[in-house]
């Protein structure tokens, strides 16, 4: 009777889907979870709810991020949009914010400790209800540290061996 089987309206097929959507995480590419995403993001109206549909596409594409590393790009870009929205529009605070400890894991990986702990401090700043936003800002003040030294080593390394050339 309907197209889509049980349902009359695409938007209650797709409501359902991503209600269960990590069954289909292997078995689907991340271009049909966008796509998808797309069709039922345009349906919803409620900002909590959005971020919610946000975070489970950011899921995805974190899980094929090795698959092809415009993934990784997408899910950062998704991330930063999501922590927009949630603190400014909605202006969460005291709850949890997926997306953000997302974003600093993704930030850490890619060796920007230095906005990585920025991103903690405004976690912390909020009090987002993620235990360990301390402890991560500490632990990335620490790479942060050593990058540094790591990096005015081989700036002293260069330098010396700029001069030995002369």
């Amino acid at each position: 009777k309907y197209p889509l089987g049980l349902y009359e309206k695409e938007k209650d097929f797709l409501k359902d889907f991503f209600v269960s959507y990590a069954k289909y995480k292997k078995l689907l590419s991340a271009d049909a979870f966008e796509k998808l995403y797309d069709r039922y993001a345009g349906t919803v109206r409620d900002d909590r709810v959005r971020t919610k549909l946000n975070n489970k596409l950011i899921n995805v594409l974190y899980f094929y991020r090795k698959a092809d590393e415009e993934n990784l790009a997408k899910c950062k870009a998704l991330c930063k949009k999501d922590v927009s929205l949630n603190f400014d529009k909605i202006d969460v605070r005291d709850c949890k914010v997926p997306a953000l400890k997302r974003l600093i894991i993704i930030e850490a990986g890619e060796k920007n400790y230095q906005e990585a702990v920025r991103l903690c401090e405004l976690a912390i700043s909020r009090n987002i209800a993620d235990e360990g936003f301390e402890a991560r800002r500490d632990k990335l003040e620490q790479k942060l540290e050593r990058q540094r030294r790591k990096e005015e080593r081989q700036r002293k390394l260069f330098e010396g061996e700029t001069l030995n050339q002369k």
